[in-house]
């Protein structure tokens, strides 16, 4: 595809990578279940890198579910559409209401490709098949487009949304230590285990 200098073209999710569709092994296979390895849902996914999980598999579920490498893309397609997530490990599997890219990397940045699907998440779930359960099935979903840049301005773009997720998630964890603080000091001065005497007095 040819493109002038810093031009942005539309682009189909499945010229971007292969796509591939998620698979839970089956429950009355225990060997399946329980090892290292990350089974991702859509509750994993958090708009950001996905390394733990709340249910893992074992190495035998590989032979049986396709396999994604680090760098995956994740959306969740089926119920809650648009959820999105990247995979921050060497290998992991998803359940079935996700669709991974596996992205080209001659096209496409990772993490470029996560902030374009987030910005894109409400078309993506007006997309979706209007049914008890809202689908967006694999091929309307290889079919939806996104606006690209050249990928040189894509890792640029990337790099600055990502250094300013980074500090959002650090003044969060600083706010929820803070938070925390003021319930044990509530409880503390409210019960009369600390005065507040000696707190007034250091602060003249």
């Amino acid at each position: 595809m040819t493109r002038g200098a810093n031009a942005w073209v539309d682009m189909s999710v499945g010229d971007l990578g292969k796509v591939v569709t998620g698979k839970t092994p089956s429950t009355s296979h225990p060997e399946y279940w329980g090892g290292g390895i990350p089974f991702v849902t859509p509750g994993d996914l958090l708009d950001g890198g996905v390394s733990v999980t709340a249910r893992t598999v074992a190495e035998s579920a590989l032979s049986i579910c396709k396999p994604l490498p680090r760098g995956t893309v994740l959306v969740s397609c089926i119920g809650t559409i648009g959820k999105t997530g990247i995979l921050d490990c060497d290998v992991a599997i998803t359940n079935q209401q996700i669709n991974a890219i596996i992205p080209n990397p001659k096209v496409i940045d990772p993490w470029f490709l996560l902030y374009a699907l987030l910005r894109s998440a409400d078309a993506l779930r007006k997309s979706a098949s209007i049914t008890t359960i809202p689908i967006l099935n694999k091929s309307n979903f290889e079919a939806f487009d996104l606006p690209i840049a050249d990928l040189p301005e894509q890792q640029i773009i990337a790099r600055v949304l990502f250094r300013c997720d980074t500090k959002i998630a650090a003044i969060e964890h600083e706010i929820a230590l803070l938070d925390e603080l003021l319930r044990a000091m509530l409880e503390e001065l409210m019960t009369g285990r600390l005065s507040a005497v000696p707190l007034v007095e250091n602060e003249a």
